[in-house]
């Protein structure tokens, strides 16, 4: 596959994608990469355009804040098993604030807010496989439905657990979209390079070095063609737009005892294939 991360070049100051070199995780500053044509990207496809210097690295997304984020619930077997429910008939559908995605790296912690629970604590990690519109979709078929990507990525679904529950009154919208919750990257794998949107990957989840979800995209009860063309029936799935595909088993809710993230913990979010998402977190 073809990785790409987006960037502001150091030559004229404009935002391009490059391609990320094999062995790279991410984009580094004053890393020379070769220029993707957005055109080119926006249908999840290669055309090279030249070479440029990283000046900073950006969320690897159309826009720094797409037009929606949505995210699905219970979406791996395991997970439902784990948490006490049935396989969904439906996709559980909800829609997170925009203004929750950042990027990863020492740039971009996870900040807890004074309104989520410090003691006894609520904040849980989501690794997460996510789904990049990069055309307009609307009430496209499953068949059709994967060319409308541009590409996948990483995302840590970060939550706050009493917000889901009785805090956000049963809603789970509100638990997800304190700023800073939906970490994104480090890079976007172009969809139509390889048949990278029809494979499976591995995917994980590290909290301190340990383990906490190590699973694959073959355990999703819905897949990327059937979510997005679920999610497009009577509705526009603007370019930019990002659907969290679901986590697997392990988060830390679901533990005994439950794993909280603490004030200077790591997590590491992978997906094979696509790279390494990492946050720190911070209480304030």
């Amino acid at each position: 596959g073809v990785r790409v991360a987006r960037f502001a070049c150091a030559e004229r100051g404009e935002v391009c994608w490059g391609v990320l070199p094999e062995g790279a995780n991410a984009a580094e500053m004053g890393m020379s990469l070769q220029v993707a044509a957005p055109e080119a990207v926006a249908h999840g496809r290669l055309e090279p355009a030249g070479t440029r210097t990283v000046q900073k690295t950006l969320v690897p997304l159309p826009q720094q804040v797409p037009p929606a984020v949505v995210a699905v619930g219970l979406n791996y077997r395991a997970h439902a098993a784990e948490v006490g429910k049935e396989a969904p008939r439906f996709p559980i559908i909800l829609h997170v604030n925009p203004a929750s995605v950042c990027g990863g790296g020492p740039a971009h912690p996870i900040v807890c807010p004074p309104i989520v629970s410090r003691d006894p604590p609520e904040l849980d990690y989501e690794a997460e496989l996510t789904l990049v519109i990069g055309r307009p979709c609307k009430d496209v078929a499953p068949a059709e439905a994967l060319s409308f990507l541009c590409g996948l990525t990483v995302s840590n679904d970060v939550s706050a657990r009493r917000w889901q529950g009785r805090k956000g009154g049963g809603q789970w919208s509100r638990a997800k979209s304190f700023d800073s919750f939906k970490p994104v990257g480090p890079a976007l794998l172009l969809a139509a390079e390889g048949g990278a949107a029809k494979r499976s990957f591995s995917i994980s989840s590290r909290v301190n070095g340990v383990t906490m979800q190590d699973s694959s995209t073959s355990d999703l009860i819905f897949g990327a063609a059937e979510l997005i063309s679920f999610c497009s029936q009577g509705t526009t799935l603007l370019p930019g737009t990002i659907i969290l595909t679901g986590t697997p088993a392990g988060v830390g809710y679901s533990r005994s005892p439950p794993v909280w993230l603490k004030h200077g913990d790591e997590v590491e979010c992978t997906v094979e294939g696509i790279g390494t998402l990492r946050n720190s977190v911070v209480y304030l």
